[in-house]
């Protein structure tokens, strides 16, 4: 078992770097103690791996969910007092009465895509979270929740284009599915879940040092690094803030999707094309000033 396959469920994340490929690079061109910056972190699979193998490792993303999701994902718990935290807020929110809850929100997006019970359950586990400790990995519980709650059907999870309000034929099992109108079980199945990973990475995990930038690329300072190993994104192929666009709504974090590089959004034309390259080209020219002559 390697570190990434013990968080890899975490939230899918389309077009992830193959945790395999970078244990290879990081084998080939690193040794333990050396720094490696990925200025395309995404999910953290670099960080993970790296950290797993004694190397330092610093990643930037200007997606703030993906730099929620990695910092939950690399931290160093205490194993008792975040399995304690978790288990808590969850019998807080099973406790709590719905008409107490507080279902109210300015977000036609969250009003739009939650059936109402759900949407109070999800939003009593997050009006508890600032009373915790360990608010990153329980900000990511709740957003595996919130993706699995949605009011979608059970095989178009990733791109959704508009709520499943009714009933509808689903393919999968042949038979007759219905819009999820709650959302506890999935609070209770990804606590536990989460719990269980926590464990087997803490395993794992060594002391060497973890950094994620919420920032542009093309202009952060990653200190002294030894070498580079990313997966930029392809060009005209997914929207990544769009893709986890209930993470933002409900945690009201920062949306940058105008600075992304190859959004979809942008489209792939040669003109889109030509922005990536020269986008993606000043990236690794900042991260140049950073790593020694002969680096990765």
């Amino acid at each position: 078992m390697n570190g990434q396959s013990t968080f890899t469920a975490c939230i899918l994340i389309l077009v992830n770097l193959s945790p395999q490929l970078v244990e290879i690079f990081l084998r080939k061109y690193f040794q333990a103690g050396q720094t490696v910056f990925d200025p395309f972190s995404g999910s953290g699979t670099t960080l993970v791996q790296a950290n797993e193998l004694g190397i330092h490792a610093v990643g930037c993303d200007i997606s703030a969910f993906n730099v929620l999701l990695t910092r939950a994902k690399t931290k160093a718990y205490s194993g008792a007092e975040v399995k304690h935290e978790i288990k808590d807020i969850l019998a807080r929110v099973q406790n709590v009465p719905l008409e107490q809850a507080n279902p109210n929100t300015d977000s036609e997006f969250l009003k739009s895509w939650f059936a109402p019970q759900a949407l109070s359950e999800l939003l009593a586990f997050r009006d508890l979270i600032p009373e915790y400790e360990d608010q990153e990995i329980l900000k990511v519980i709740l957003s595996r929740a919130a993706r699995s709650a949605r009011m979608t059907t059970h095989f178009d999870l990733d791109f959704p284009k508009k709520p499943q309000t009714e009933p509808y034929h689903c393919y999968k099992p042949q038979r007759t599915c219905h819009p999820t109108p709650t959302a506890f079980q999935f609070l209770k199945r990804y606590s536990l879940d989460t719990i269980k990973r926590i464990e087997q990475f803490s395993m794992l995990r060594t002391n060497a040092g973890v950094e994620v930038i919420h920032g542009d690329s093309r202009h952060v300072n990653p200190g002294p690094i030894d070498g580079v190993i990313t997966s930029p994104p392809y060009v005209g192929l997914i929207d990544y803030h769009e893709q986890h666009r209930y993470a933002y709504e409900l945690l009201d974090i920062e949306d940058r999707s105008g600075q992304e590089i190859g959004a979809a959004s942008k489209g792939s034309s040669i003109k889109a094309k030509k922005e990536y390259q020269e986008l993606v080209a000043e990236v690794f020219t900042n991260a140049m000033q950073y790593m020694p002559s002969g680096g990765a």
